[in-house]
């Protein structure tokens, strides 16, 4: 952004946007709107979404939403040590790449963290793989459909010392 001199002036983004603990009623509309478009809202609906051990976190800009996602306590068959699943992981589209996604997972890793959870999954959408991949995630199995978009499962080992004030 320049001033009136146009001498570009600095200024974060991760200063201005707020990633905190929501509840999944916060998050649905979002969700919906980036993950299943054009579909029935019930499908924005996890069945895990009141279970008291799901995490939601929102992340806002001024008041609005710009990113959010969930976290469920359900292990994955052939990844014993994960027994978290990231799932509805959305960021508004005219606020990707610019760091909302990276926010909400590190605040979810300092969530797991402290919780002394040491490894997450989830069902990435193949269109989201390169991200993933930058934020140390790794690949597991084949790719396949689900909501009939390619999804590979993808895997993080929770980083530890992640500052947070609050607990998961």
């Amino acid at each position: 952004m320049a001033n009136e001199s146009g001498v570009e002036q600095e200024f974060s983004l991760r200063d201005r946007v707020e990633v905190v603990r929501t509840d999944a009623a916060t998050i649905r509309p979002l969700r919906h709107a980036v993950l299943r478009p054009g579909r029935p809202e019930q499908d924005s609906v996890y069945r895990e979404d009141d279970d008291p051990r799901a995490l939601h976190l929102v992340a806002r800009y001024g008041g609005n939403l710009v990113g959010c996602c969930t976290v469920v306590p359900n292990s994955h068959p052939e990844l014993p040590g994960a027994p978290c699943q990231l799932r509805g992981m959305a960021v508004a589209p005219d606020w990707r790449s610019r760091g909302i996604g990276r926010m909400l997972l590190g605040e979810l890793d300092a969530r797991l963290a402290e919780a002394g959870i040491s490894m997450v999954w989830c069902n990435a959408r193949m269109a989201a793989l390169e991200f993933y991949l930058r934020e140390g995630w790794t690949a597991h199995g084949a790719s396949f459909t689900l909501v009939g978009l390619p999804h590979v499962v993808m895997w993080r080992a929770v980083p530890r010392n992640q500052p947070s004030g609050q607990r998961l």
